[in-house]
């Protein structure tokens, strides 16, 4: 029987985790790795954090008119008096 393209797929997703498991074990068994890997959480969720506050930011500098007259609505037109 030949293998699929989704049997590769399951087979190196299930071989990834695997390695992940394995490569997170050996990094939790010492006190140094807990450490790195607590500081290194903390440094990705303050640097998402910085991401979606510039972005908010981004959205409140931009002038945003009151004036929906440019909004041409074609429904609204054909019962305009």
């Amino acid at each position: 029987m030949a293998l699929t393209l989704a049997d590769v797929a399951i087979s190196s997703r299930s071989a990834d985790d695997d390695d992940y498991e394995a490569i997170l074990s050996a990094i939790m068994s010492t006190a140094r790795g807990r450490r790195f890997l607590t500081e290194y959480a903390r440094r990705s969720r303050r640097s998402d954090m910085q991401m979606v506050l510039n972005e908010i930011n981004k959205l409140k500098s931009r002038s945003f008119s009151n004036d929906l007259s440019d909004f041409k609505n074609p429904a609204a037109e054909k019962y305009r008096c």
